[in-house]
């Protein structure tokens, strides 16, 4: 899942603090619990929890989250898509 394509439902990041120690989990290779997606109808996917584990795999050096790191849910959850996540990363950037 390609980390610049996904949607925020957030309009910001509540524990920017946690960040750093997440980017050193993922750089040791450490257990992080999935990020919860959802894809619309429209085909677009938003992060539905796990906005600050998204950026720190970004900053941690990936374009990418892989397949085991997301769980994908099918059909509207009813949150509102607020930006594309580039935007929620250039409040911590």
């Amino acid at each position: 899942m390609k980390i610049a394509e996904l949607y925020s439902t957030q309009r910001n990041l509540r524990r920017k603090e946690q960040i750093k120690e997440l980017v050193k989990s993922i750089q040791n290779n450490e257990y992080i619990e999935p990020v919860l997606l959802s894809e619309s109808e429209d085909g677009k996917v938003q992060v539905e929890n796990g906005h600050h584990r998204v950026i720190a795999y970004y900053l941690s050096g990936r374009d990418v989250l892989k397949e085991d790191e997301y769980i994908l849910l099918n059909g509207d959850t009813g949150r509102i898509r607020i930006c594309k996540i580039e935007k929620l990363m250039a409040l911590w950037c």
